[in-house]
C-alpha cells in the first residue's frame, strides 16, 4: 500500500492537492463554486441552486460555471429549465477536489495555501506554489 502524504497528516505537501489548487483555484468565487459541487457530487445544479449556496450572484456564478465546464471540470447539462451543473464523482480530478475540500476544512496550512493561490491571482506574492 502506497502512504501518500495525506496519510502522513501534511496535505499541505500532497502533490494532486497543490496542483489542483495552483491549476483550478484562481478566486474565491470559483473555489466558493467548486466547494458546493463538490459536497454532492453527481448532483446536477441549477445556476441559482449553486449561487445561493457560493453566496455569489446568479451572472457572475454562471459565467464561472461555463469556464469550469469549458475547462472540463464540471459537466453541463442544458434541460428544458435551462442548464445544469454537476462535478462527475468518478473522474479523478473530482476525486481530488473532494479530499480537497475535506482537508482544507481541517487543516489550517492547507487553508493558507488556497488563500495565497487566490491572492496570487491580484498580484506577486510569496507562496509555497511558487517554484
Amino acid at each position: 500500500m502506497a502512504i501518500t502524504s495525506s496519510a502522513l497528516g501534511r496535505p499541505e505537501r500532497d502533490p494532486a492537492l497543490l496542483a489542483f489548487i495552483k491549476c483550478h483555484l484562481t478566486s474565491i468565487a470559483r473555489w466558493n463554486i467548486l466547494r458546493v459541487l463538490s459536497e454532492h457530487p453527481g448532483y446536477s445544479w441549477s445556476v441559482e441552486e449553486v449561487a445561493h449556496q457560493a453566496h455569489g450572484s446568479a451572472d457572475a456564478t454562471r459565467r464561472a460555471l461555463e469556464e469550469l465546464a469549458d475547462e472540463g471540470l464540471v459537466v453541463r447539462s442544458d434541460g428544458l429549465q435551462g442548464p445544469t451543473y454537476a462535478l462527475d464523482g468518478s473522474e479523478p480530478t473530482a476525486r481530488v477536489l473532494v479530499r480537497l475540500r475535506l482537508e482544507a476544512g481541517r487543516n489550517q496550512g492547507l487553508r493558507r495555501i488556497i488563500v495565497a493561490r487566490m491572492l496570487e491571482a491580484y498580484g506577486p506574492a510569496v507562496t509555497p506554489l511558487r517554484g
